[in-house]
């Protein structure tokens, strides 16, 4: 049986309380999504995500290139590499991509392969061969 004298405890440098040594803090995560959050609500990001969807000439780039279907109903950026891995790369064009609701999804699940956003990204959208 465990008793409470057996449990190591450390000074959390996220709140400042006392932890079990083992567990992680359980503020950290809406500490970190903080950041995320403000960043998601500047202006510099309403900006760049405007850009992407302009540069992506407002369609679902998955659905387009891989489906071959245009879509342009409920469009959003997706951060190729998530904010929470990947935040100084927030605002690289190479990281950035036009997807749908569905599509986005699928890429937040894994299911959709980052290399494919990836390489969708570096490129603009065509159509025979004739930027759209």
């Amino acid at each position: 049986m465990l008793r409470r004298s057996d449990i190591m405890l450390k000074t959390c440098s996220i709140c400042g309380r006392l932890h079990d040594i083992n567990q992680s803090c359980p503020d950290f995560k809406s500490l970190r999504n903080t950041k995320i959050d403000k960043f998601r609500n500047t202006t510099v990001w309403k900006r760049k995500r405007e850009e992407i969807k302009k540069r992506d000439c407002y369609l679902c780039r998955y659905c387009f290139n891989i489906k071959h279907k245009i879509n342009t109903s409920n469009l959003s950026v997706h951060h190729i590499n998530s904010l929470e891995k990947a935040y100084s790369q927030r605002l690289d064009d190479n990281n950035l991509i036009t997807l749908c609701s569905d599509c986005h999804s699928k890429a937040e699940a894994g299911k959709i392969k980052k290399d494919i956003l990836r390489e969708l990204a570096k490129y603009p959208p065509t159509l025979n061969n004739a930027k759209i």
